[in-house]
């Protein structure tokens, strides 16, 4: 699986036997493309989707027999969306709601202004935590299963502490008739 952002790619391993050099082919789709090799073990790197199959093989003396195949997929980055938040009270709790979209399971990290917040193993595309703590809550990334990784986070929860003055007790004495 490759990351859609991902320019390096994934590696395709070859294990080769015989006398080096190599020379092998390999086609995905409609591409055919042949590489030499002097080493008994390479990898080639893509980016691009497909069946990957190896077509042909020989070394410095005679052709072999190939077998394998491969299937490379492009998925989407993961995203997010968090809103909600409030003022609250001092001990009450303001609910953040967070939208995810991910190949499960997948890794949430937030933070909130002063200190960073992980969750992992997550499988729901909602998510919903109730925060008792001031700040600006937001979405620093997502990590899919293939360790994907977020580039589009949108949005913040703003958590506010109300501030309130305690009501002082005025008494009023009365003296005289």
């Amino acid at each position: 699986v490759i990351c859609a952002n991902d320019l390096k790619g994934v590696p395709l391993d070859f294990t080769l036997t015989g006398t080096p050099p190599f020379e092998f082919e390999y086609q995905n789709g409609n591409n055919i493309i042949t590489k030499l090799s002097p080493i008994y073990s390479t990898s080639i790197y893509t980016n691009d989707y497909g069946n990957y199959v190896l077509n042909s093989i020989s070394d410095a003396n005679c052709a072999g027999t190939t077998s394998g195949m491969v299937f490379v997929d492009t998925i989407s980055l993961p995203s997010s969306r968090i809103t909600g938040g409030g003022l609250i009270c001092e001990g009450d709790s303001a609910l953040i709601q967070m939208e995810i979209t991910a190949e499960p399971p997948y890794s949430l990290f937030y933070n909130n202004g002063s200190y960073n917040i992980v969750e992992s193993n997550l499988y729901d595309s909602q998510i919903e935590v109730y925060e008792s703590e001031a700040g600006t809550y937001s979405i620093t990334t997502i990590e899919d299963m293939f360790g994907c990784k977020s580039d589009i986070n949108l949005g913040f929860a703003l958590v506010a502490l109300k501030q309130y003055k305690n009501p002082e007790k005025n008494y009023v004495t009365y003296c005289g008739t």
